[in-house]
């Protein structure tokens, strides 16, 4: 995989900006609809435990749709 400089400016910087209570709201609004039987749904607590509350160091990249982290559930 080749490296990417240190002053690289992705063409497409995010838009938004979500604070935690947004993310909490958008999950419970989420969560009223009925998820596919071959889904899991997590809390978002869930997934902080899970990527040692989004530490750097399980950080795998960054696409169109934000940040990607490691995590166990």
């Amino acid at each position: 995989m080749k490296a990417v400089p240190a002053d690289f400016q992705s063409p497409r910087p995010s838009l938004n900006v979500f604070k935690f209570a947004d993310l909490e709201k958008a999950t419970r609004l989420f969560s009223l609809e009925r998820p596919s039987p071959s889904l899991n749904v997590f809390k978002f607590a869930d997934l902080e435990k899970a990527t040692r509350m989004f530490s750097l160091d399980l950080l795998l990249g960054e696409g169109g749709f934000g940040k990607v982290f490691l995590g166990w559930v």
